[in-house]
């Protein structure tokens, strides 16, 4: 994304928002759908843009601990939307769904409140563009900046340049200038998106997905009491 990644973040979380604010008031069907692609789309832009943004700031001796940090992440994610399913009726109370709110605490309140503390932080925290990306751009003063924030040694301009020079030689070219008109509908690459925008639409109709939509009979059922069962 070449208006840099922390801006990329920013933008991501207002899609998201849009979404969520969307499904926050449903008249139908459609309303749904769409508040859902706009939350949905968001999704997809952070799994491909924080990676990016570690690879492109992290030192390369703490790369493999901050991925791993962040599949653990992912994957509490996903056993905290599983267990969501206590907190809403079951699909056959028909009335319990229709007088029910909490759906909005995980579909509206819940998102929303974490992408506006991602937007916090970027504000506070994350005060600049990753080090490759202002490297690769040129930016060399706001990288040195970055450098002394990130890398524990770099106290001053002169050691940060030092690393700059290192991280600089090992970086490569930088981006291959594909745009996403190209990567849609250039005949060398657009076989290869369409295929995986496939995979990943079919990709989210089973796994963790569908374990999230019936979690609630799954865990009943692993009980005869209609409780759940650790094992």
């Amino acid at each position: 994304m070449q208006i840099g990644r922390r801006k990329s973040l920013f933008i991501i979380c207002c899609i998201g928002i849009t979404g969520n604010l969307i499904t926050i008031n449903i008249k139908s069907f459609a309303m749904l759908c769409i508040g859902r692609l706009f939350y949905g789309y968001a999704a997809g832009l952070f799994s491909s843009t924080i990676p990016k943004f570690m690879e492109e700031t992290v030192p390369s001796h703490l790369f493999e601990t901050v991925i791993a940090s962040y599949l653990a992440c992912q994957n509490l994610g996903n056993l905290i939307g599983t267990l969501e399913s206590f907190f809403v009726p079951k699909d056959d109370d028909i009335e319990g769904l229709m007088n029910t709110n909490n759906w909005l605490i995980f579909y509206v309140y819940f998102p929303v409140s974490v992408l506006l503390l991602i937007m916090f932080l970027l504000l506070t925290i994350v005060r600049y563009e990753s080090i490759k990306f202002l490297i690769v751009n040129n930016r060399l003063d706001e990288a040195n900046k970055a450098v002394q924030q990130m890398y524990k040694y770099a106290t001053n301009d002169k050691i940060a340049d030092v690393y700059i020079a290192k991280i600089r030689s090992v970086s490569g070219a930088g981006s291959s200038g594909l745009t996403l008109k190209d990567a849609l509908f250039n005949p060398q690459y657009r076989t290869a998106t369409w295929v995986s925008i496939g995979y990943i639409i079919f990709h989210e109709l089973t796994g963790v997905n569908v374990i999230n939509m019936y979690s609630h009979n799954i865990f009943e059922s692993m009980s005869g009491s209609g409780g759940l069962t650790v094992t």
